[in-house]
């Protein structure tokens, strides 16, 4: 069954990337020979066409990216969330060493903040104790800010918990855009 999985996932790459470089690329061939043809005429449909274009890959990218994030297991997450973190400003980014964590699983640094982050990869809702997991690593840690990512949505009571001990929540929407 993994095997299958797999396969899907590695046609809907290999799609991604043939709609990204090829299909641009004979696209552009074919608008200059539009455009040399009658500019007034097919201009506006020449940048309507490629917004529209970038729309379907953003489109695509988001798709697939929720169908990665659907198979990871718990240790995969995290290390996705790590990888995410270093490319969007964090440094001294590391991982924490298993069980032994103290609420955080992984540390980073952004300007001259401190981040604990606690990733969980539910199934369900993420609840209050792992605001809580994040909240106590924060403090274990000596950092400044306490996140929690998780890639499904949290629930209202780990959301008054979260704004009452100041804990960041971050949801599958924010994991999406980072």
């Amino acid at each position: 069954m993994k095997w299958i999985l797999n396969l899907l996932l590695g046609l809907i790459k290999l799609c991604f990337r043939l709609l990204r470089y090829l299909i641009p690329a004979a696209l552009v061939l074919y608008i200059i020979d539009w455009v040399m043809a009658d500019l007034l005429f097919r201009g506006p449909l020449i940048l309507a066409g490629i917004f529209l274009w970038f729309l379907l890959l953003e489109g695509l990218r988001r798709t697939f990216l929720r169908l990665r994030l659907h198979f990871m297991d718990g240790y995969a997450f995290e290390a996705y969330c790590l990888k995410r973190l270093k490319k969007n400003g964090f440094y001294d980014v590391e991982s924490t060493t298993g069980s032994r964590d103290h609420g955080a699983d992984i540390l980073a640094k952004r300007g001259m903040n401190r981040y604990a982050f606690q990733c969980k990869k539910y199934q369900y809702p993420v609840g209050n104790k792992a605001v809580q997991q994040a909240f106590s690593a924060m403090n274990y840690y000596d950092c400044d800010k306490a996140v929690v990512i998780a890639n499904q949505r949290f629930t209202s009571q780990a959301e008054a918990e979260a704004e009452k001990l100041g804990v960041e929540l971050w949801d599958k929407k924010v994991l999406m855009d980072l």
